[in-house]
């Protein structure tokens, strides 16, 4: 039995990836957000086949994208390229060594309602239970945990 990796060009990994991402019911809108952080590999990092996929051409993406974009959005890519090299691992085109992890992001202050804001919401959504209900569990959960001493979520 063969157990090493195969040769394959980017563009028949690329096709085979999202081709398999159609196949288990991925949604329109996250079948883009892949193919456009494959589009930003590409330009960054180039068309590799799989063997040029390495740990030196992951990190080369990494710093070169975090240039350009904000850490929330680069780690939305490096999710995505994640999943493929996960995918490309389980069908034997690259090699088990190569790690991605996600970059910490500074923490956001919480901002609280007023409660002319609170009254303003509370108001809108009151011609929708379901969505008034939602609104009220949302308004309590922030309030007993800024109570029990954590932040709003």
């Amino acid at each position: 039995m063969f157990t090493g990796t195969v040769t394959v060009d980017w563009q028949q990994m690329r096709n085979e990836y999202e081709h398999r991402k159609k196949v288990v019911g991925v949604v329109e809108d996250s079948l883009y957000e892949v193919a456009l952080t494959l589009r930003h590999f590409e330009r960054l990092v180039g068309k590799c086949n799989s063997k040029q996929i390495t740990q030196n051409s992951i990190d080369k993406f990494i710093l070169e994208r975090g240039n350009e974009v904000v850490r929330p959005t680069l780690n939305k890519d490096i999710r995505n390229l994640k999943a493929f090299i996960n995918w490309c691992r389980e069908n034997r085109y690259v090699n088990g060594e190569i790690k991605i992890e996600l970059l910490k992001e500074d923490e956001r202050p919480v901002k609280s309602l007023t409660i002319i804001q609170i009254r303003k919401l509370l108001s809108a959504s009151k011609p929708y239970q379901t969505m008034r209900m939602r609104v009220l569990l949302a308004l309590c959960k922030g309030r007993s945990k800024i109570a029990a001493g954590g932040g709003a979520e």
